[in-house]
């Protein structure tokens, strides 16, 4: 958890000195949220790196290691990232893409941004993953007593099991009503914890 909350903190930072503006998600490269497949590719890792001055934090020591988009791990991507990322660094935490994806948003837009994830542990190498990814919800990728480690919107950070994150309150999307995993992956071959 206190990897989380240093990424938590350092994102909190980013949005204080960006008028209240989350990083966007990735600059420069498509995939999934199309942006302009051009250079300089960042991340919001990238981004919000001069906060953290520590590729570290993004290694979570409970899972195996994952290499991420900005140091080559997923096929067809930039081999690096502006600023350069160390290309044997695990990176394990991303983006909440149901929420996050897009254009930047603003804190003062959430409804309640201590009720909104924006930072999970999917362990896919691309910087974002949505629930349409079933690696958020599936019991393989629940490396901590079968729950994850989440950071919200408003910088906070918490241990849940997964189906916690749908019902009572979808902690995904706040458009979007309670419901089970199932009812927001695009395969349910998957068991929950």
């Amino acid at each position: 958890m206190s990897n989380a909350k240093q990424i938590g903190l350092a994102l909190m930072m980013y949005v204080q000195d960006w008028d209240e503006t989350y990083p966007m998600n990735r600059i420069g490269w498509g995939r999934p949220c199309w942006a302009p497949q051009d250079v300089p590719h960042m991340t919001w890792r990238t981004m919000i790196q001069p906060y953290l001055k520590n590729w570290q934090i993004f290694n979570c020591p409970s899972q195996s290691d994952i290499r991420g988009e900005e140091n080559g791990g997923w096929g067809g991507c930039p081999p690096t990232t502006t600023p350069p990322t160390p290309p044997n660094i695990a990176l394990e935490y991303n983006y909440n893409g149901s929420s996050f994806c897009g254009a930047p948003k603003r804190m003062p837009e959430l409804k309640r941004p201590a009720d909104l994830i924006i930072v999970h542990e999917p362990h896919i190498a691309c910087p974002d993953a949505g629930t349409w990814c079933n690696w958020c919800f599936r019991k393989e990728s629940c490396w901590h007593s079968e729950g994850k480690v989440f950071i919200f919107a408003d910088g906070h950070v918490k241990w849940l099991k997964p189906q916690q994150t749908t019902s009572p309150i979808n902690m995904w999307n706040q458009d979007w009503g309670p419901c089970t995993p199932y009812d927001l992956t695009c395969n349910d071959n998957y068991e929950l914890p």
